[in-house]
């Protein structure tokens, strides 16, 4: 179940970055601010990102669906 990253919510502290075993996630500039994108070929979907992120701002989807045109996700930590 992909991680995704709130663009609106993360400040591009760069810690996700460092905390990633697999170098998955990277640091890039939107619109003129720098935020976090995960590279999902390299994502092993540890979830470490979800733990340390000081923003809240990197979620794991668990489901999604198409309802009325919307995209619906639940968006949560990883159970183990």
């Amino acid at each position: 179940m992909p991680i995704i990253i709130n663009k609106e919510e993360c400040e591009g502290c760069g810690t996700c970055t460092t905390i990633c075993p697999k170098s998955a996630i990277v640091l890039e500039e939107v619109d003129g601010s720098v935020v976090a994108e995960v590279v999902s070929e390299l994502c092993d979907e540890c979830c470490e990102c979800i733990e340390f992120c000081l923003r809240s701002a990197i979620k794991q989807v668990l489901w999604s669906s198409w309802e009325h045109g919307l995209l619906i996700m639940n968006e949560g930590r990883k159970h183990e």
